[in-house]
């Protein structure tokens, strides 16, 4: 008998596919001799309690990661301090740090484990089986029913040192598997004096019972739900641990045909495990060691996080910063770190899938791990950075927030920020912060201005574009110049910075709208580093409710930096002073410097004061607009042949700079819509080609006027009403619906041109 239950440890070690998991239910059932079935979470219909909120299972894989470091650091908590609830540490990280010191990167990895593998005989690449082994504290069998076979346990509510103190866990990952196999053994040094050392041995299967589907496991016992006796006595098969001595104290935990968007990817595919566990586990608690079976067996790898990949890896194609965001909540301010990554542009070396999962442009974490992210096509909406949203990665660290607060912002899965007035506030000072931040600015701008470059036609474009500005007003829409909020002084040339700075200057005047975060920039002729490294200035207010609390200041970089301030909601309205001082810093040839000091009066208002209409460019010329033409072969141009354009939003003096036209706009205070074709998009060249046996280049040039015209005006209807709708629903547009949508438009114009009908039969012949 006893070779029979070591068997079952043996057979549920090695489970990769249901079947495998199947048949190691049914040894459990013949070694006990019963069939006794107990509900996941005590509870049968539990399908719906098992299924979060719609976030990727992907992304809640990680849960069973978090899992097993929480239970390494449990070990090591327990064995120093006596319990979990003596053990002083404040962080995960904080813990991790203490109770691990001796053990180097490797070693720490080696008591976490992940691997891949293969679900069934045949191969299915969407569905794999995920083996996780800790060497951590492991369970009794008493505490599987409480804890990691509980939906919402609190066996971790209040430990603020473990990643779990709050949500839903690994439980969350079991609706997405076939089957859950469990083996675990509490580790000796843990165990009471009246608890016997026991490997315990449990598989949850999925039964259909009428309408519901129903996980379950099998247990040693009757269980009963109406008899509360019986809960505490009906627990998993378990054998003495001095059966099998060489399954050490830990725990495993297989997710059998386990559905994934890309797990069994090759190791740095945006989809692949480890570049989904390095995003979402920006700064891990403890690195982990991982094998892919499917692609690359005889490897193993250490996973440690992204923040540390590329700290690891310094690259020229990328650059970075780092900023605090002063939050308040409550009345009370809380300071954010927030750090960005620009990547180079997609298809080129140093690209930003190279790195970061799918999906991924901003991060809000807690301990390190994401709790929410917006998405590449969220981050085009949500902020004015819009050229940035295929290259840029935003991390935000939200741990200076009260874990209180934290259980707010974030629903229970670690999926999103919950519908509130705290999240959308966070959210929109977030916003605020990265429009504001001067070097995302700047690195915008530098896009734009190359996405407006144009090819190697000189044809002028003011008149069509005029043209088209009057369509677009003739069909009931309105254009005109989008005025300016104040930006950002311009950066200032390398050769007119300093080792000791010479001159300060700021605005004499700015408005801050309650409840908001308000930058403030300054320039100050030093080389990059010298505030913060040599100088730090002292900002002061006279507000009563903006304390040195409320204000942060930003990094010098390139003559500039940001003063930001956090505008309570409830805050007095009027005129305020900001005094700005910086004195006392060393020369680099010694002493001190000189002292400099700037006042800005900041006026506390309760809503943005409505701007006057940009000017416009003509009278009766229906609004601002300019037109480009580009080639998709162009340097910087990610375009294809099928690309009709974009619509891009230019200030008026780059405009002008590039495109000598349209120099009435070099110091126009807006920003132009203007309207960037593909002079080479393919049902456009065909129908040139087409005419080229009858037409002039001059009628060739004047056919591509008439198309401008045509395709400009589609474009603008449909940015039009892209943003009305996400502006009503707050959801991402379909990308891809709107590029056919573009070139279903670009195609209707070709098609009412003259000739178009003979192009067609011959291209049909």
């Amino acid at each position: 008998m006893t070779n029979d239950k070591k068997k079952i440890v043996e057979q549920a070690l090695s489970v990769r596919t249901l079947d495998e998991a199947t048949a190691v239910q049914d040894l459990i059932a013949f070694a006990i001799g019963q069939r006794y079935q107990r509900p996941l979470g005590d509870r049968w219909n539990n399908q719906g309690i098992l299924t979060g909120s719609g976030a990727s299972y992907d992304h809640k894989a990680l849960e069973i990661v978090t899992n097993m470091q929480d239970a390494v650091l449990e070990l090591a908590a327990i064995r120093k301090y006596g319990s979990r609830e003596d053990t002083p540490f404040k962080t995960p990280h904080d813990a991790a740090a203490s109770l691990l010191a001796g053990f180097d990167r490797r070693e720490r990895g080696e008591l976490a484990t992940v691997t891949i593998e293969r679900a069934s005989p045949g191969y299915n690449k969407k569905q794999v089986t995920l083996v996780t082994r800790d060497f951590g504290c492991g369970i009794a069998p008493a505490g599987i029913p409480r804890g990691i076979f509980c939906v919402g346990a609190k066996n971790k509510d209040g430990i603020d040192w473990q990643q779990g103190t709050f949500g839903l866990g690994g439980a969350t990952t079991y609706r997405n598997a076939r089957a859950v196999v469990l083996v675990t053994r509490r580790h000796p040094d843990l165990l009471g004096s009246c608890q016997s050392d026991l490997i315990s041995v449990a598989v949850v299967l999925w039964e259909r019972h009428r309408t519901t589907t129903n996980a379950y496991y099998l247990v040693t016992r009757e269980w009963d739900e109406d008899d509360p006796s019986t809960w505490e006595k009906a627990l998993p098969f378990s054998i003495p641990a001095s059966d099998i001595p060489d399954f050490e104290p830990g725990t495993h935990l297989a997710l059998v045909g386990y559905d994934t968007a890309g797990f069994s990817r090759r190791s740095g595919d945006e989809k692949s495990f480890d570049t989904v566990l390095n995003t979402r586990l920006f700064r891990p608690v403890l690195p982990i060691s991982y094998r892919n079976n499917l692609t690359r067996p005889d490897r193993d790898e250490v996973l440690d996080g992204l923040a540390r990949r590329l700290e690891d890896n310094p690259s020229d194609t990328r650059t970075e910063g780092g900023a605090v965001l002063p939050f308040n909540h409550g009345g009370t301010t809380y300071h954010l770190p927030i750090r960005f990554y620009l990547f180079a542009k997609p298809g080129g070396k140093g690209e930003r899938r190279n790195f970061v999962a799918n999906g991924h442009a901003l991060l809000i974490t807690s301990n390190g791990q994401a709790h929410s992210h917006w998405t590449p096509q969220d981050f085009k909406i949500r902020t004015e950075l819009k050229k940035l949203y295929d290259r840029v990665l935003i991390e935000v660290q939200s741990d200076a927030l009260p874990i209180e607060i934290r259980t707010e912002l974030f629903t229970a899965d670690r999926a999103q920020l919950v519908h509130s007035n705290a999240a959308m506030g966070l959210e929109k000072a977030i916003t605020s912060f990265l429009n504001d931040w001067p070097a995302l600015i700047e690195a915008n701008a530098a896009l734009i201005r190359e996405a407006i470059m144009g090819g190697n036609n000189d044809r002028p474009t003011l008149a069509i574009a005029e043209q088209i500005a009057r369509a677009f007003k003739a069909k009931g829409f309105s254009l005109g110049g989008r005025r300016h909020v104040p930006k950002p002084p311009d950066p200032t040339p390398a050769e007119d910075l300093y080792d000791n700075p010479t001159h300060l200057e700021g605005p004499d005047t700015v408005e801050a709208v309650v409840g908001t975060v308000k930058g403030i920039h300054f320039k100050l002729n030093a080389k990059d580093g010298f505030i913060s490294r040599r100088a730090k200035p002292l900002v002061t207010c006279d507000h009563p409710d903006i304390g040195s609390h409320e204000i942060t200041v930003g990094d010098l970089h390139m003559g500039r930096f940001r003063v930001a301030i956090a505008v309570p909601e409830n805050a007095d309205l009027g005129n305020y002073k900001l005094e700005l001082e910086l004195d006392n810093w060393p020369k680099t040839s010694g002493g001190l410097g000189p002292r400099f000091e700037w006042t800005t009066k900041v006026e506390i208002i309760e809503h943005s004061k409505p701007r006057p209409p940009g000017p416009k460019p003509g009278p009766d010329k229906g609004g601002l607009v300019a037109l480009v033409w580009k080639d998709h072969t162009d340097d910087g141009v990610d375009w294809t042949p099928a690309t009709v354009g974009e619509i891009e939003t230019v200030s008026g003096s780059d405009l002008a700079d590039r495109h000598p036209e349209y120099k009435d706009l070099a110091k126009a205070d807006a920003e132009i819509t203007t309207i960037v074709l593909n002079r080479l998009f393919s049902p456009l060249k065909s129908y040139i080609q087409a005419r080229a046996a009858v037409l002039t280049d001059e009628g060739k040039e004047q056919a591509r006027d008439r198309y401008a015209v045509g395709a400009g005006v589609a474009l603008l209807v449909l940015d039009d009403e892209t943003r009305r709708a996400v502006k009503k629903t707050n959801n991402p547009p379909d990308e891809a619906a709107i590029h056919r949508a573009r070139r279903a438009a670009a195609r209707g114009v070709l098609s009412v041109l003259p000739a178009y009908d003979r192009l067609a039969k011959e291209i049909e012949g």
